[in-house]
């Protein structure tokens, strides 16, 4: 980052987070399943210091207050964000730390449970990628009683608006059949 600011002293602040901004996504992304928050927070700091010098050199005779003003948007209510509302820079620590899950020392993807690799795979071979990306958003659970789905039990989409031919997927949810029976007869009854 230090390189990319270095080479564009000259360069408006808009084509600077242009090209400070998917260096920064990518970086965060690749750290972001391992402990990191703090290095992150760290990193984002010396940004500031790298960014402020920055700033200072483009107007070596205003004060701080001044270009803290022209660059951050800290007196317009946007806090202490580089950039402008329609196009901030990134900011480290903001990226979202997702721990990695180790497979279970027992489990294969040839070993037939589809429940477990639903969740953790993109696609797997005996489930469409519909109830695939249902599963993980139901985090394998269903969206009726709760309860995580298990290999032998049968599950059923389930339209939320009752609307069969609504296909989107906000509408769509995985359900036991039992659960399924359930929601069905709580609806013809009322």
């Amino acid at each position: 980052m230090k390189t990319i600011i270095k080479s564009h002293r000259g360069a408006t602040q808009s084509a600077l987070i242009s090209h400070l901004n998917p260096v920064i996504r990518g970086w965060c992304q690749y750290y972001s399943t391992v402990v990191s928050k703090e290095v992150f927070t760290n990193v984002h700091h010396q940004l500031f210091v790298y960014l402020l010098l920055w700033a200072k050199r483009r107007h070596p005779l205003d004060n701080s207050y001044r270009i803290v003003s022209r660059y951050w948007l800290v007196n317009s209510g946007g806090g202490w964000v580089f950039g402008s509302r329609e196009q901030p820079l990134y900011r480290h620590y903001e990226t979202p730390i997702h721990r990695h899950i180790k497979v279970k020392g027992s489990r294969s993807p040839y070993d037939g449970d589809w429940t477990y690799w639903g969740t953790r795979l993109i696609s797997y071979p005996e489930l469409s990628p519909l109830k695939s990306f249902l599963l993980k958003r139901q985090h394998g659970k269903c969206s009726h009683c709760g309860l995580h789905f298990r290999l032998e039990e049968q599950i059923e989409l389930h339209h939320l608006d009752e609307n069969h031919l609504n296909q989107k997927r906000d509408n769509l949810t995985m359900v036991h059949a039992g659960c399924h029976d359930e929601l069905h007869a709580h609806k013809h009854k009322a």
